[in-house]
């Protein structure tokens, strides 16, 4: 692509927000896309990302508000994701873990916590290390659940980020159990819960907390691919063939479901020359 001439140079900080937060990934993750293209513009011309994020998220929660208040929920759930999305990138414009960070992301989880009350999403939270993990779970509308598949993220995105793939998950009849890890989210920012050598038991709890639950079944993990030794570990299966890709059944190695659906059965590793083949 070609700079015009007379284009405005941005402050590098800024560009490299934009890449690594482009207007696919905003969408992706729940903003509208007016408001995503407004976050870039608004940016871009000099307003800092997080107020402007908050901004926005604030004038789609009013419109939420408004629309329950006038009787059209569906209206309502809309407003209330479009806020959470971009309360979800408010915060991100600190890498560190700062108060304003902190604040910001409680004002997401408030926001989450919103829409969850509009369409029947349930807050999970189990206890860990002496802190709490926590997680939304959703179930598929008027029917038992199937099954259930747990979603992580990775570095910067995890738990109600992924609202769409709760949406793809229940509306095939499965549970959708979206996690904030060890590392991640409220358990890294409120209860100081860090990646570390134990991290595969804090999300093991989440396994836990679903097979306790007798409506429930767990038939899948999925996350990036910096989770994928990770999920290899607790679901018992060979790597998924793609970072990202979704690993089931827990603890019955069939196999490995990549993102279409299909079971993907498990590669033989080729004998060595002069050998049966035989373990």
């Amino acid at each position: 692509m070609t700079v015009p001439a007379d284009a405005p140079v941005l402050d590098p900080a800024v560009v490299a927000r934009h890449r690594a937060m482009p207007l696919t990934r905003l969408v992706d993750c729940g903003m509208d896309a007016a408001d995503a293209r407004a976050l870039h513009a608004r940016s871009a011309a000099g307003e800092g990302w997080a107020d402007a994020g908050t901004v926005l998220a604030a004038a789609r929660l009013d419109k939420a508000h408004r629309a329950l208040a006038a009787r059209h929920p569906l209206t309502a759930v809309i407003q209330a994701r479009w806020a959470a999305g971009a309360a979800l990138f408010a915060q991100m414009a600190d890498n560190q873990d700062t108060e304003r960070k902190r604040a910001l992301y409680r004002r997401y989880t408030e926001t989450v916590s919103f829409v969850a009350d509009l369409d029947g999403m349930r807050r999970v939270t189990v206890p860990y290390a002496g802190g709490q993990l926590a997680g939304w779970l959703r179930r598929p509308a008027g029917r038992p659940s199937a099954g259930t598949v747990i979603v992580w993220g990775g570095l910067s995105g995890w738990g109600a980020a992924y609202l769409r793939t709760a949406d793809a998950v229940t509306a095939r009849g499965l549970s959708c159990l979206l996690v904030e890890g060890p590392g991640q989210g409220e358990s890294r920012l409120d209860h100081g819960l860090y990646m570390d050598g134990q991290t595969p038991n804090g999300f093991a709890r989440f396994v836990d907390a679903v097979t306790s639950d007798v409506a429930l079944r767990v038939d899948g993990v999925g996350g990036p691919g910096l989770l994928v030794r990770l999920l290899r570990r607790l679901a018992g299966l060979a790597p998924p063939p793609l970072p990202g890709a979704l690993a089931g059944p827990v603890r019955r190695p069939a196999g490995v479901r990549g993102s279409a659906g299909r079971r993907v059965r498990r590669q033989r590793r080729p004998a060595r020359p002069g050998s049966t083949g035989v373990p």
